[in-house]
């Protein structure tokens, strides 16, 4: 038998992995060569394209380029004026408004304080009920709405209420009911940003972070208001 002949370099025949001729294909690359497609929400997109320059700002670009300039600022604003301003609006007003206002003891103070704030405490409840009974084909929007329509008008009677401390229980269910609104609010938007956050999830800590910048924000306000309101002995104003 012969013998196949040599090729110029002496090997036997062969195929050249590299060669355009090859039915090879070429290796896959490792992990560490490897990168994660970045998603980009088609509004950020178009936001972007004219104001280009905001997507440097800390927080707020990596978060509208996941989810879009809507939720973002419509995060940053609700949390802003509820969580923020309303919330600390009366919650620091209360030790004025029970000592000064309706003459309270330091006792009897922490006692209906604690009360007071255990609407925030029982905020589960209105993700729970939400969940199990939708308003018109929505299980948040029309709680959050009712909430909002609810807890305003309680905060402005809490302000007016006689300055007896015939008034302080009173006081007490009212801003009990009243920071209960507000968890009710503040529950429901957390289950929707985090299903947001749960499809994309790489922006996810910039968006918390964002949102918690505008409630510290809101808690400023109220502090700068409430602050000389009270040292002037109007805490109640504070209130409205």
């Amino acid at each position: 038998m012969s013998r196949p002949e040599a090729n110029s370099d002496g090997g036997g025949a062969r195929h050249d992995a590299f060669s355009s001729n090859s039915d090879d294909t070429a290796p896959p690359l490792s992990n560490e060569m490897t990168v994660e497609p970045r998603f980009v929400h088609p509004e950020a997109k178009e936001f972007f394209s004219n104001k280009g320059f905001l997507r440097y700002i800390p927080l707020f670009g990596e978060a509208v380029e996941g989810y879009g300039p809507k939720p973002v600022f419509s995060l940053a604003m609700s949390y802003f004026m509820c969580k923020g301003v309303s919330d600390y609006l009366v919650s620091l007003s209360l030790f004025a408004m029970f000592t000064q206002r309706y003459g309270l003891d330091g006792t009897t103070y922490q006692r209906l304080e604690n009360v007071s704030m255990l609407g925030w405490s029982i905020k589960p409840l209105a993700a729970v009920v939400s969940d199990m009974v939708a308003f018109f084909g929505y299980s948040k929007r029309w709680y959050m709405f009712g909430a909002c329509i609810v807890g305003a008008p309680l905060s402005l009677v809490f302000g007016l209420l006689p300055a007896a401390s015939s008034s302080a229980q009173v006081a007490a269910g009212l801003v009990f009911v009243n920071c209960f609104t507000k968890a009710t609010v503040d529950i429901l938007l957390e289950g929707h940003y985090s299903r947001m956050m749960r499809r994309v999830p790489g922006p996810g800590p910039a968006l918390v972070s964002w949102i918690w910048v505008f409630i510290m924000a809101g808690s400023l306000v109220a502090t700068v208001i409430v602050g000389p309101l009270g040292d002037a002995g109007y805490p109640q104003v504070a209130a409205f």
